[in-house]
């Protein structure tokens, strides 16, 4: 299997790859393609100077069995989080070296933390990152609903409950909760830099 960057001749090839995905994945992956002729120019920046997103191919006898694109998280230079990652139908195998390829060839680059979002659900692309490729699982994130009353400041729940704005007072009672209830094993890194507060030049 060979793995290489994305190029704009693979469309034709990549439909293949997406005929099992439903529609709303479908419409996913050909958002990769929009600025697609300025990858070549994104390929060859360093990794803190990039506006795109990166993605690679693997490709085993001319056919492509794989696809995964990552960029960076919250223009954070050292820290990348893989968007994207399509795979022929029961061909895990290109998604292990996938995964490991573009680890291996950032941290060669500087990026310390890796993080893709997984659906709790699928087990096998679980699997595959936190048994096959080494990635720590943490914390779920849940999605509420509540039905509320909104105000200029403050958000006021029916039942008793009163949402409001983080204050900077609130800080040490946040972290004690946090430090408390969940287990490192399951944390997110909460180091920053001041970078990640600020906006990306072409948003």
């Amino acid at each position: 299997m060979k793995i290489r960057y994305l190029n704009i001749f693979d469309i034709t090839k990549l439909k293949k790859l997406t005929s099992h995905l439903n529609n709303d994945d479908v419409l996913n992956f050909k958002a990769d393609f929009v600025f697609n002729p300025l990858s070549i120019i994104n390929n060859i920046l360093p990794s803190k100077y990039k506006f795109l997103q990166d993605s690679y191919v693997i490709i085993k006898n001319n056919d492509i069995k794989g696809m995964i694109t990552l960029k960076p998280k919250n223009n954070n230079p050292q820290k990348w989080i893989i968007k994207k990652l399509f795979l022929e139908e029961n061909f895990i195998e290109a998604g292990e070296n996938l995964i490991n390829y573009v680890v291996e060839k950032y941290a060669e680059k500087g990026v310390e933390t890796f993080e893709a979002d997984i659906n709790s659900d699928n087990s096998p692309i679980i699997d595959l990152f936190s048994k096959a490729c080494g990635f720590r699982y943490c914390l779920d994130f849940q999605i509420y609903e509540i039905k509320t009353c909104y105000y200029k400041n403050k958000v006021i729940n029916a039942e008793n409950f009163i949402f409001r704005p983080m204050k900077p007072e609130d800080r040490k009672e946040l972290s004690e909760l946090y430090n408390q209830n969940i287990s490192p094993y399951y944390k997110f890194s909460l180091s920053k830099i001041p970078e990640e507060y600020s906006e990306n030049f072409f948003k």
